[in-house]
Parts: C-alpha cells; structure tokens; sequence
C-alpha cells in the first residue's frame, strides 16, 4: 500500500482519491488502492474515528 501512496500515506483524503490545489502531478484514485485503504481503515478503526470526530465538530452545542 505504501508505494502507491508515497509520502502522503497518512493523509486518508489523499488515499481515496483526493488531492490538493498545489499537488502539481496528475492523480486519479486506483480502485483497487481505495478498496484495500477502506478495509485496512475500517480494520484498524481510524475511519470511525475520523467520521466521529466530523459528527462531534458538526454538532450543535
């Protein structure tokens, strides 16, 4: 997984296909590279916490 994501493989938005205004190399998204980020997210739970940290910002106080 690690060679396909570079220097950016923390970056989860990264990863899925995202990318930056000053990322200056074309990047498209490899489906295969999503799948496997998703279940090895979902494995270690980093995307639940991701998506409960975004519901908890969200939320009205």
């Amino acid at each position: 997984m690690h060679p396909q994501a570079e220097s950016r493989s923390g970056s989860l938005p990264y990863c899925l296909g995202g990318k930056s205004a000053s990322n200056l190399k074309e990047w498209s998204s490899c489906v295969s590279f999503v799948k496997e980020t998703i279940k090895f997210d979902m494995h270690t739970e980093r995307l639940d916490a991701q998506i409960n940290q975004q519901l908890n910002h969200t939320q009205p106080t």
